[in-house]
């Protein structure tokens, strides 16, 4: 058995349950039964409608400790000691503590300090202290899966591969589910002013939160070249069409890489900063700066390397090429791989 404790409301992005679900995939191909505890009904709907049996503990999801007698109960009716997979930012030296006799306890996150007798930790980060991970888990025996060869997509962002054409037919703009700074207005201005929207197709992502969908619209809705998609279904489709991706420094650049997309990137947020020069180091991207303290220089950075980028279709390729390497779309497998294949965390 394998139960993953995580939750998602107006308080915590959904991208906990969702790489919590991408992950349930794989241990569901390999025969695994799956259960979500989640503190309340949001993150427990979403992982019903994916077919997976969730419990709702009815908790402060700020404060775990509260739940350990409900959770020790429902992990000890296990014949097996299951693998337990927290991923939430509330986790505690304590709560690790008081359930590491009823099961194997793997944390998937990035919550800095010593968080016990780990069984296993997942982060997948780029910008990881390995040494400093090791000597705060070295004296557990913890298994540690670090790095984004272990970013835990969904099994459409698998099997794809660099293709790069000699022309840039289609652009994609995405900067996530919201954009409180009117990053996309400033990246389709600089893009119109530097004319690349003359000639190939501006494929722009409007995420559900956003709060400048009608000023996008009014101002660009009338160019044939820009296509407008909400409630998109399937990004990897989207990706799978681009010759050339913009977004900001988040899951989307592990997503653009396993799909092969050579990507221009930069910071929504100052926690993004980190991660975006991190990939930017593995020459997996190419950083065009933060656009949360300066929008204007940062646009026109990106329009200047989009420029570039489009006359240079070696270098898209040596990018995607170089990203692809780091991020193939296969971290879910890696992960179950190593949980499954440890006698010691199965409990056998």
């Amino acid at each position: 058995m394998v139960v993953f404790r995580t939750d998602a409301n107006e308080a915590i992005a959904s991208g906990h349950v969702m790489r919590c679900l991408a992950l349930a995939g794989a241990f569901r191909s390999a025969g695994e039964n799956v259960l979500f505890l989640t503190s309340d009904e949001i993150a427990a709907a979403v992982a019903r409608a994916r077919g997976y049996r969730a419990e709702v503990l009815g908790v402060d999801w700020r404060n775990l400790s509260a739940e350990v007698p409900t959770v020790r109960s429902l992990l000890q009716q296990e014949s097996a000691l299951p693998l337990y997979i927290v991923d939430t930012y509330s986790i505690t030296t304590d709560y690790v503590g008081s359930l590491s006799d009823v099961a194997c306890i793997c944390y998937l996150g990035s919550k800095a300090g010593d968080l016990g007798p780990l069984n296993a930790l997942v982060n997948y980060s780029v910008d990881i202290d390995r040494d400093a991970y090791q000597s705060l888990y070295g004296k557990y025996g913890t298994l540690l899966l670090l790095g984004p060869e272990y970013a835990p997509l969904r099994s459409e962002f698998k099997n794809n591969a660099p293709e790069q054409g000699d022309e840039v037919e289609r652009i994609l703009v995405t900067v996530g589910g919201s954009d409180p700074i009117n990053a996309t207005g400033s990246i389709l201005e600089a893009l119109h002013s530097a004319k690349l929207l003359e000639g190939r197709a501006i494929d722009v992502v409007i995420g559900a939160m956003f709060g400048n969908r009608k000023e996008l619209l009014a101002a660009y809705g009338g160019i044939a070249e820009v296509n407008f998609h909400e409630r998109v279904k399937s990004m990897s489709a989207l990706m799978a069409d681009a010759d050339l991706a913009i977004c900001a420094s988040g899951t989307t650049v592990y997503e653009l890489s396993a799909m092969g997309v050579p990507a221009i990137t930069f910071s929504l947020s100052a926690e993004q900063v980190p991660s975006a020069l991190g990939f930017m180091r593995l020459g997996m991207v190419d950083y065009c700066g933060e656009m949360f303290s300066d929008a204007a220089g940062c646009a026109c950075s990106i329009a200047d390397s989009a420029k570039r980028l489009v006359d240079d279709p070696l270098e898209r390729h040596r990018l995607a090429t170089s990203a692809h390497a780091v991020v193939d779309g296969s971290g879910c497998d890696r992960i179950a791989r190593y949980l499954l294949g440890l006698d010691k965390m199965r409990g056998m």
